[in-house]
């Protein structure tokens, strides 16, 4: 189980990572609950495609557990190890864009015509 596994088989774009992120909070606030990919694109708002790609993934890297049916669900199980790896990575995006936001204010205070 790795979180790491899974991301490195993914895009590395922010993009990515702002649908990677969105997807794992959904799965850690509704732990054990079976999700399908219809379930969580509703949730989240992204594309079809890009979430089952996603969630295939994560499937393969044992970040979260499938229950073949049709459709297929998606569980997370809460694994502690992978939980702190999950914060990890939501607080380093977090970390990330918020010194992004912050240099685009310091540049438009500085190169402003106001």
């Amino acid at each position: 189980m790795s979180l790491a596994r899974a991301l490195s088989r993914l895009p590395e774009d922010s993009g990515t990572e702002m649908i990677v992120r969105d997807v794992l909070m959904l799965f850690s606030k509704h732990q054990r609950e079976w999700l399908t990919v219809d379930d969580v694109r509703h949730r989240t708002g992204y594309a079809e495609v890009t979430i089952e790609r996603i969630l295939s993934t994560f499937k393969d890297s044992y970040v979260l557990n499938s229950r073949v049916g049709e459709p297929t669900e998606y569980a997370f199980t809460g694994d502690i190890a992978l939980v702190v790896e999950i914060d990890s990575f939501v607080r380093r995006i977090r970390a990330h864009r918020d010194h992004v936001q912050n240099n685009v204010a310091k540049f438009r205070e500085r190169y402003s015509s106001y």
